[in-house]
């Protein structure tokens, strides 16, 4: 086996020849003898090799290109070729180391400038490539493994993250690439597949979306571009969704989202974006729902079955992907009667609804009048004008105001408690603005008292009395003072049978009459 000081014979005798004239073409070295030759007689010596004392070739350098460089080194054993170095450039440093046994090519080397090997190229018994290892990443492994038969690639791996294990495998079929399998988090599963066709072009792809084990998205691709894509999205073996394509934008997808193996939801798309949503969830043809997009891709309107009838009932409107507006046709006579306004904060502003169907919305509910949370008015004769204005908090009645006709003024006013029980009750009989009567009621809702300001001077002149929802008492301010000055009582069936009057309005019956 030749000695690495060979090389730096070779440096000494180029260095030797270059300043004098080769006097001999032979010296002798310690090892055996070196020969130099200068093939092309330009007086620089390119060609020296070293013989051991039997006179067998043991090395051989060459300068290739005659810039007085030696490029390639030869190294022998018994006469027969076990390794050549090859400097490929102009650079000094080997590029390329080839390896024989028996004197035949088995495996190549390729080299840096920094003399770290980037590529192993391993040679059948004909000198062809059966395996090559590749460094892609410089960093002293053998990332990439091309494996070759008949002089075409049938498998590569790829070790892409570093971790020291192959997790990209590519399989070929007459030299052409047929699929690719990438084990993408590293579990040693193949989360995507490639398949590619004769001529190399993808045809389809499965892709483990979840990383579960299960490969359960698919597309397929024609002339390059994406036609279909699928998704099993529960593992049952079924495509829950698929995507279709037209030159490779999307134009429709349809979805099985109640997972019952019908896919009832469709959406079609223009220029990639949706532009109409529908749902057929009893597969009788019909549509129960549609959902309109705006040129941006936001929601415009929605339609909806609510009866499952085949008509649409209900109709929403949207202003910047916002709901603003809502008709309903809830008795599926062909007719709106219901009819919702929302603010911009996605909260109802009022309600408008026909009840007795005759075309006319009778009936508004608002939620935009503090501080209730809301307010029912009823406009019973269609004159456009309120009749009776209800008020609620959080659905409990606390206020009901009935209107006169024509006017506008309230007549009667209910208050009532936080639990929906009537409080008082206030009436003005005269449509003058002012309350007349007062009622007072116990918290059995019975009748308890009421105070009347007959004179309409906005005090009370008159006082009643009941007990167990009769009248029993009267008393009355004739004097206007603010203190009564007549009491009457009455019995069961409420007959007066006492009256007492304060004559000088001291305060003190003065005289009593009895019935």
């Amino acid at each position: 086996m030749p000695t690495r000081s060979f090389c730096k014979r070779i440096v000494f005798v180029w260095l030797f020849a270059g300043l004098l004239s080769i006097c001999s073409s032979v010296v002798a070295s310690d090892s055996g003898l070196i020969k130099k030759r200068d093939a092309n007689n330009d007086g620089i010596v390119d060609q020296v090799a070293e013989f051991n004392h039997q006179g067998k070739l043991v090395a051989l350098a060459v300068d290739d290109n005659h810039d007085g460089v030696m490029d390639t080194f030869q190294y022998y054993v018994d006469g027969v070729i076990v390794r050549l170095e090859k400097n490929l450039d102009t650079e000094i440093g080997i590029d390329m180391r080839t390896y024989f046994k028996d004197g035949k090519k088995v495996r190549q080397e390729r080299l840096d400038g920094e003399g770290n090997i980037y590529q192993e190229i391993d040679l059948d018994t004909a000198g062809k490539p059966f395996e090559i290892r590749e460094d892609t990443t410089a960093d002293q492994r053998m990332d990439t493994v091309y494996h070759i038969e008949k002089g075409q690639i049938t498998r590569i791996t790829r070790d892409q993250d570093g971790d020291g294990a192959a997790n990209v495998l590519e399989l070929y079929r007459n030299g052409e690439l047929s699929e690719r399998r990438i084990d993408i988090n590293g579990d040693g599963t193949v989360e995507e597949r490639l398949l590619f066709d004769e001529d190399g072009s993808l045809v389809r792809r499965h892709l483990d979306t979840d990383q579960n084990g299960d490969l359960d998205m698919l597309e397929v691709y024609r002339n390059g571009l994406t036609h279909m894509q699928q998704w099993d999205q529960n593992q049952d073996g079924r495509y829950e969704k698929i995507a279709f394509f037209e030159k490779g934008e999307v134009v429709r997808i349809e979805e099985d989202l109640d997972m019952d193996g019908i896919r009832e939801t469709t959406v079609a798309y223009r220029g990639g974006k949706p532009f109409v949503q529908t749902v057929d969830a009893n597969q009788d043809g019909k549509k129960e729902l549609r959902i309109f997009y705006n040129a941006g891709g936001e929601t415009e309107s929605i339609e909806k079955d609510v009866s499952m009838d085949g008509k649409m009932d209900t109709f929403q409107r949207y202003k910047d992907n916002r709901l603003v507006f809502v008709e309903k046709d809830t008795n599926g006579d062909g007719e709106i009667d219901t009819k919702i306004s929302y603010d911009t904060g996605r909260k109802k502003k009022y309600i408008l609804r026909d009840r007795d169907n005759d075309g006319r919305f009778e009936t508004t509910h608002w939620y935009d009048k503090p501080p209730w949370t809301r307010v029912t008015e009823l406009d019973s004769d269609g004159s456009g004008k309120v009749d009776v204005r209800s008020c609620f908090m959080h659905d409990i009645l606390r206020r009901r105001e009935t209107l006169k006709k024509g006017s506008g003024l309230v007549e009667l006013r209910e208050n009532f408690d936080e639990k929906g029980l009537l409080v008082n009750s206030l009436e003005d009989r005269d449509a003058d603005g002012r309350w007349d009567m007062t009622w007072y009621f116990d918290a059995q809702g019975n009748l308890e008292r009421a105070e009347k300001d007959a004179d309409a001077d906005d005090r009370v002149d008159t006082w009643y009395y009941y007990e167990g929802g009769r009248l029993s008492g009267v008393s009355e301010d004739t004097h206007g003072d603010g203190r009564p000055d007549i009491w009457e009582d009455y019995d069961a069936s409420e007959t007066m049978t006492k009256r007492k009057k304060d004559l000088d309005f001291d305060g003190v019956a003065d005289i009593e009459e009895l019935f």
